[in-house]
Parts: structure tokens; sequence; C-alpha cells
């Protein structure tokens, strides 16, 4: 699809798109129509098959203010959650040139703790554990406390 500035960032393609694809609709015929019931028939069939991942995809140029501000498109910030005040972007410089943008979520200080390498590898070996039954389920605090081995 191509994107004009009436409709960037937005699923309605622009005229010109729209006049090529009744073009190529126009000329493909029956054949191009088989195709296509061919397809969805196909995917009819596989009822066990996993549901298609919808993807989004966005391609734009934006603009560098002089202090170095990007304003990123209203459908990408609403898109990541960075509509909201104090989203952060990460960024990483590759090798290669590219610039890669993440959105990122704050961490606020009194919660860093709890993202430091390990305490997030004592989260790890407790997800295991949990996985693999290696855990215990009382029905009340008491049964708990009876099996703590606790010389009084």
């Amino acid at each position: 699809m191509e994107e004009t500035p009436d409709n960037a960032g937005t699923s309605r393609p622009s005229r010109a798109a729209s006049s090529k694809k009744s073009a190529r609709s126009s000329t493909s015929g029956r054949a191009g129509n088989r195709a296509v019931r061919r397809t969805v028939k196909n995917l009819a069939d596989a009822s066990s098959a996993p549901e298609p991942v919808t993807t989004h995809s966005f391609h734009g140029f934006v603009s560098v203010q002089s202090r170095g501000t990007v304003a990123l498109p209203p459908v990408l910030r609403k898109r990541y959650g960075l509509d909201k005040p104090g989203s952060q972007v990460e960024i990483t410089e590759r090798s290669d040139g590219v610039l890669e943008l993440r959105p990122a979520i704050a961490v606020p200080a009194s919660q860093a703790w709890f993202w430091a390498e390990g305490w997030q590898e004592g989260e790890r070996r407790a997800d295991a554990d949990i996985a693999a039954g290696r855990t215990t389920t009382y029905d009340n605090v008491d049964d708990f406390m009876d099996s703590l081995d606790i010389d009084e």
C-alpha cells in the first residue's frame, strides 16, 4: 500500500494504489480468482493450524528538529503505548548504520531491585520449580507452620 501525506499511518490506500489494484484485477481474469479461492479453501481445511498473526508495518519519514527531536507519527505512538506522558524509547546504533527504536517502560527507582540480574535469576529458578511441579500447597497457615522444622 502506498502512503500519501493525507493518509499516512491509516489503512486507506492512495488513489494511485487503488487504480493499480483495479487494473490488476481486471487483467488477471478468472485465474487470479481461482488462486484466491484455493488459498481460502486450504486455510479453512487446516483446522489445527494456528491463527495467522497480523503484523503491522509502517514506513515513512520524520523530520529531525534542530535540537535532535523526532516526532513519531500518532498511529505508532498509540500502537506502542508511547502516547502516555513519560513514555520512553530505547535507541540502539547498530554497526551497519541502522538506528533501532524500541518502546521502553520506565521502572520507578523503588522497584529497580526486582530487575537486578541476581533477583531475575531467582525468579527464573522459581518459575522452573513451579513448571516442574516442585511446589507444596497448604490449606491454611497452621498446616504451613506445622511443616516448618522449627525447634521451639
